[in-house]
């Protein structure tokens, strides 16, 4: 299967005005919300340059990739094939950009820079990006070039050198907003288990870097460390439900889930008998769940090993915007990713924590196998709920994603079947 994929630029200036079209060029990395690879792809249009007069540009005014305008995947794949990208550039860059390529006319819509489009988000909009750069400059002293990573539905990210270290720049929507809550939160329970806050306002957040290396490669044991960091983390936060909740944090507790979920699948499986069958058993599955007695804590949401940092004591677990106040199992939904042994590790620290409130090793377990199937349904609601914020262009980044996961967890309720 390739994971390549053909890149080219929609370019614009800071009011949306579209120049043209580059032709396209090739880059090794398939990820559309990766912005690296088109400032590897584009140098001419990304290089750092100064403005006519020969003065540097200011830090807002450097080229931004805005978002994705078209993408077509490879067959069989979610990603990769060809895609398309706005990005605003300066002046200068624009008569550079006409004179270097032979951009081509722009056949699609001539107004797409500016035209609104529902649930689009602040970063994605002519001048957005520059606004989020200035806010940083109100909060640190900006000492090199600004580095965009990612843009998409879900978040932008910048790393920003300033005279007191290299910060990051996250900015979010709506739903994830809660985000800042839960770092400031676990800076006080946990120090060290999260990113450290230095602010945030609306749709952003700046944080200082984090130690260590990515978690993506972690064998067996280093996965297992993950697991006892996030546990202890877990634990740290059962004093702190009510006022996360009143904060802000989503409520994700027996009952309300019960009810979100239940609307979830009269929604979008009213007619499959083996869905609405998990819908009418969820109250009971809930309760036999809730009688184990686990306590309800902050659940990260998408605890997978690409989401913590390792070489940090402890491993430091970032990207809350998934969290919620829950059942701690429910978190073990996202860690099909981690390896066996990772997730009996997980298993056996909440049966550890029951057996000291006189309750046994297999009440958990039973516990979890009577949640599989809701935690697997929660990822599919998860899904739900970014289809129906992000604008309509970028629902290709997620369309197939809650019919997949429905349909596993379909296969979950079959007599023999396995997620």
């Amino acid at each position: 299967m390739s994971r390549t994929r053909q890149v080219r630029l929609l370019l614009s200036d800071g009011q949306g005005h579209i120049a043209g079209v580059t032709p396209y060029r090739s880059t090794e990395v398939p990820w559309w919300q990766e912005s690296g690879p088109l400032r590897i792809a584009f140098p001419e249009v990304f290089e750092e340059r100064s403005s006519e007069g020969g003065t540097a540009l200011a830090w807002s005014d450097r080229p931004a990739v805005l978002r994705l305008v078209e993408a077509e995947h490879d067959p069989g794949d979610y990603m990769g094939g060809r895609s398309t990208h706005l990005v605003e550039v300066p002046h200068s860059t624009l008569e550079d950009a006409a004179t270097h390529f032979r951009l081509e006319r722009w056949q699609g819509d001539s107004d797409v820079a500016r035209r609104p489009q529902a649930h689009r988000h602040p970063w994605a909009v002519p001048r957005g990006p520059a606004a989020d750069l200035e806010w940083v400059a109100r909060q640190v002293d900006i000492s090199g070039p600004p580095v965009q990573h990612r843009t998409w539905n879900l978040s932008a990210i910048w790393s920003i050198p300033s005279k007191d270290g290299v910060c990051w720049l996250k900015c979010v929507p709506p739903f994830f907003q809660h985000e800042p809550v839960v770092l400031a939160a676990v800076a006080e329970v946990a120090p060290g288990a999260a990113p450290s806050l230095l602010a945030a306002d609306g749709h952003r957040q700046l944080m200082a870097e984090m130690s260590g290396r990515d978690g993506y490669e972690a064998d067996t044991n280093q996965q297992i460390a993950m697991v006892d960091a996030l546990v202890d983390l877990q634990l740290a936060t059962i004093d702190r439900v009510d006022g996360l909740l009143t904060a802000g944090v989503p409520d994700m507790r027996t009952e309300a889930l019960a009810e979100i979920l239940a609307s979830f699948l009269n929604r979008v499986a009213p007619d499959d008998e083996v869905l609405q069958r998990l819908a009418g058993e969820l109250d009971d599955r809930l309760a036999t769940v809730q009688a184990v007695g686990l306590p309800d804590v902050l659940v990260h949401g998408d605890p997978h090993p690409g989401n913590c940092r390792l070489g940090t004591d402890p491993p430091t677990w970032f990207d809350w915007g998934d969290s919620f106040i829950g059942n701690p199992l429910l978190d073990l939904g996202a860690v099909h990713r981690m390896s066996p042994p990772a997730v009996e590790r997980w298993l056996q620290r909440w049966s550890e924590r029951a057996q000291r409130a006189n309750m046994t090793t297999s009440s958990v377990m039973k516990a979890w196998e009577t949640l599989k199937p809701i935690a697997l349904l929660r990822s599919a609601w998860v899904y739900q709920q970014f289809l129906d914020n992000i604008e309509q262009d970028e629902h290709i980044y997620h369309h197939t994603d809650v019919p997949m996961t429905l349909a596993k967890t379909r296969t979950l309720l079959s007599p023999t079947g396995h997620p």
